[in-house]
């Protein structure tokens, strides 16, 4: 079974905060409620900062948080498949200023 999640980035810093760059594939950490276990599939459905058309990705659970602490929301980390390689280059030429920055995100 597959889950469906949506998210809307509002803006570039909140983009950085979800990346996560140290998957191979890249991936999205997204908050939520995460009724969720490592290893499931999910059809991500996300918007970038100032766009509104979604763009679909399947993934798989890769991280976990379940609850809140003072730097990190819970959520679940998605890491995209191999075929999701244009959607995290296009990520990545939207953050190219501030990847690399050694400032910490939602995952690390």
């Amino acid at each position: 079974m597959t889950t469906r999640l949506i998210h809307s980035f509002d803006s570039l810093n909140e983009l950085r905060l979800a990346y996560m760059a140290f998957l191979k594939s890249g991936g999205l950490f997204i908050p939520c409620e995460p009724d969720f276990e490592l290893g499931d599939r999910v059809e991500l459905l996300y918007s970038l900062p100032g766009e509104s058309d979604p763009i679909r990705v399947f993934g798989q659970v890769v991280w976990l948080n379940p609850q809140a602490d003072s730097q990190r929301p819970p959520g679940v980390g998605i890491a995209f498949s191999p075929e999701d390689d244009p959607r995290r280059e296009g990520i990545e030429q939207l953050l190219a200023d501030q990847l690399g920055s050694g400032q910490l995100t939602w995952t690390l």
